[in-house]
C-alpha cells in the first residue's frame, strides 16, 4: 500500500476506480453518467433493431401462411368451376350464368396476382414487376382472361381508383406483345 492509496499489482488505484478519492469532481461524475447513458441508448438501438428485425421475419412467415390458405382456396374455386372457367380463358361465348361464374373464378385470378403485386412492394421492399410478368403471361395466354382483365382495369379507371397494378401488368403485357420479352410457355390451368 502507498500514500496515494490501495494499489492492486501496482498497477490499479482502488479510490480511482471506484470513485472512493476524497477529490472526485462533479465532472468526474457527469462524465460517467454521460458515458453510461450513451452505452445504454446504443443498447438500447441494437435491440430494437433485433426486434424489428424479427417482427419483419414472423410478419413474412404469416403472410407465407396465409398466401398457402389463399392457394389452397384458388385451386378449389377453379376445380370447382373448371369447364365454365377453360371455355372462358379461350373467350368462347357464354351464357349470363357462366359469365357471372366465369368473372368470379378470374377475380379470385386477380387477387391471386394483386395479392402477390402487393406483397412484393411492401415486404420484400421491391417492385412488382415479376407478379406483374407472370399475370401478364397469363393474360397473353388466355384470351378471355386478358379481355376480363381490360375490362376490369378500365372500370377502376372510370372509377377514379388507383391503378398502378393495372398499369404495370399493362406494360408487361405490351412487352409480351413487342416480343421483348419471350412468351410463357406451357398452358397453365389445363391438365
Amino acid at each position: 500500500m502507498t500514500r496515494s492509496g490501495h494499489r492492486l499489482f501496482g498497477i490499479f488505484s482502488f479510490e480511482k476506480y471506484l470513485f472512493l478519492e476524497v477529490n472526485v469532481t462533479r465532472q468526474h461524475w457527469k462524465d460517467l453518467l454521460e458515458g453510461i447513458g450513451f452505452l445504454t441508448l446504443i443498447s438500447s438501438l441494437i435491440f430494437v433493431g433485433f426486434q424489428i428485425r424479427q417482427d419483419y421475419t414472423i410478419a413474412r412467415a404469416e403472410n407465407a401462411s396465409d398466401f398457402d390458405d389463399t392457394m389452397i382456396e384458388y385451386a378449389h374455386v377453379i376445380n370447382s368451376n373448371r369447364d365454365v372457367w377453360l371455355r372462358g380463358l379461350e373467350g368462347a361465348e357464354l351464357s349470363l350464368p357462366d359469365q357471372v361464374t366465369f368473372e368470379t373464378v378470374a377475380f379470385t385470378v386477380w387477387q391471386k396476382f394483386y395479392g402477390l403485386y402487393s406483397r412484393n412492394k411492401l415486404l420484400d421492399r421491391g417492385s412488382g414487376t415479376k407478379a406483374a410478368r407472370q399475370f401478364a403471361g397469363e393474360l397473353f395466354i388466355f384470351p378471355g382472361l386478358r379481355q376480363y382483365f381490360l375490362s376490369r382495369c378500365n372500370h377502376r379507371v372510370s372509377m377514379g381508383q388507383t391503378v398502378s397494378f393495372c398499369d404495370d401488368v399493362r406494360t408487361q403485357l405490351k412487352k409480351l406483345d413487342d416480343g421483348i420479352l419471350p412468351a410463357p410457355e406451357g398452358r397453365l390451368y389445363v391438365p
